[in-house]
C-alpha cells in the first residue's frame, strides 16, 4: 500500500488505473467504512481511499478541532484490507491560500440537514470535487447512511457530465442498529443506550408501511403522515432526544414524496450537544416497480 500526500503525485498515479474505486473518507475508520472498502475491491481493479478532514465542511460551532484523527490506525486497517493506494494531504494540499470557488446544489443544499448546517454541502461537493478531479476514478464508493450527501454528490456528478459511476453501500449497524458513524464516539453510556431508540422508531414506520399500505392503495397520504408523526413521538420521548426533522422523501431524487413513489424516511436527532442522522428505504420490494412508472 502506497501512502500519497502530494494531489500532483495523485494525478500522475492515478492516471494509470483506468478501472480505478475510489473511497472518499475523513478518517477515523471503522467497520462502516470497511465496508465500503471490500464494495470498492469488488468493483474496482484499483482501490484508492482518502483521508483528509475537510474544515470547509464544518460550521464554526461544530467539531473541526476536535474531530478524531487516527492517521495511523488507519493505515493500519487499510493496509490490512488490502488497499492499493491511500490520498492522506493536508490542507494546503487541496485549498490555495486565495481559494474562491466552491460548488452549491441550489435546492437541495439548504434543505433537510442543510436548513441548519447551511454550509456544510458547499464544503462536501467542492471537496469531492477536487478529490475526483485528481483522481479521475471510475467508481466513487458512498455509504447510505449520508443519505442526503449521496443524493447531492450523484446530482453533482450528473449535473457536470463526469463519467463516474456512484455505488451506493448499505448502512452498517451496531447490534441494537444504531447506524456506525465516527460521531458515536462522543456518546456516553446513557446517551448511547437511549440512541438505539431510533433505529427501532424508523424499523416501526417501515414494518407498518409494508402491513397497511396495500389496504390504501393510492390514497395512503394520511398513512404517510401518521408514519411520520409517530416515527417522530416515540423518539422525542425517549430520554434526551429531539427530532430536528422527520421527513420522508422521494428515493432517488429528495423531493417531497408523491404518492406511489420510492420512498425513504430520513431523521436527524440531536441528544445534548450531539447530532445523529438515520434513514430507512419503506418497503424496497414496492420502490423498484413503482420506479418503471
Amino acid at each position: 500500500m502506497k501512502v500519497i500526500k502530494l494531489a500532483t503525485e495523485l494525478r500522475r498515479i492515478s492516471a494509470k488505473h483506468r478501472q480505478l474505486a475510489f473511497v472518499p473518507t475523513m478518517g477515523a475508520l471503522h467497520r462502516g467504512h470497511a465496508s465500503l472498502v471490500d464494495l470498492a475491491q469488488a468493483h474496482g481493479r484499483t482501490t484508492l481511499v482518502s483521508i483528509f478532514v475537510n474544515p470547509t465542511q464544518f460550521s464554526p460551532d461544530e467539531d473541526f478541532d476536535r474531530y478524531p484523527r487516527t492517521l495511523e490506525a488507519d493505515l493500519d486497517l487499510l493496509r490490512d484490507k488490502g488497499v492499493d493506494y491511500v490520498f492522506a494531504p493536508g490542507p494546503k494540499e487541496l485549498y490555495l491560500a486565495d481559494h474562491q470557488t466552491e460548488v452549491f446544489n441550489n435546492r437541495l443544499s439548504t434543505e433537510l440537514c442543510g436548513m441548519t448546517r447551511r454550509n456544510h454541502f458547499r464544503g462536501v461537493l467542492t471537496i469531492v470535487l477536487k478529490l475526483l478531479n485528481l483522481c479521475r476514478p471510475r467508481y466513487l464508493v458512498l455509504g447510505k447512511k449520508d443519505y442526503q450527501q449521496l443524493v447531492v454528490i450523484k446530482k453533482m456528478i450528473a449535473d457536470f457530465c463526469l463519467d463516474i459511476e456512484v455505488i451506493a453501500a448499505e448502512i452498517v449497524r451496531e447490534d441494537d442498529g444504531l447506524a456506525i458513524s465516527t460521531r458515536n464516539s462522543y456518546l456516553n453510556a446513557e446517551q448511547r443506550q437511549q440512541a438505539s431508540i431510533i433505529y427501532r422508531a424508523l424499523q416501526e414506520a417501515r414494518q407498518r408501511y409494508i402491513d397497511e399500505s396495500p389496504k390504501f392503495g393510492d390514497n395512503c397520504r394520511d398513512l404517510l403522515d401518521e408514519l411520520v408523526h409517530n416515527c417522530e413521538y416515540r423518539i422525542n420521548n425517549h430520554g434526551l432526544l429531539l427530532v430536528e426533522y422527520a421527513e420522508l422523501r422521494d428515493r432517488a431524487t429528495l423531493e417531497k414524496i408523491k404518492l406511489r413513489r420510492g420512498a425513504i424516511l430520513l431523521v436527524a436527532v440531536q441528544i445534548d450537544k450531539l447530532r445523529l442522522i438515520d434513514n430507512v428505504e419503506l418497503y424496497p420490494e414496492l420502490i423498484a416497480s413503482d420506479d418503471k412508472n
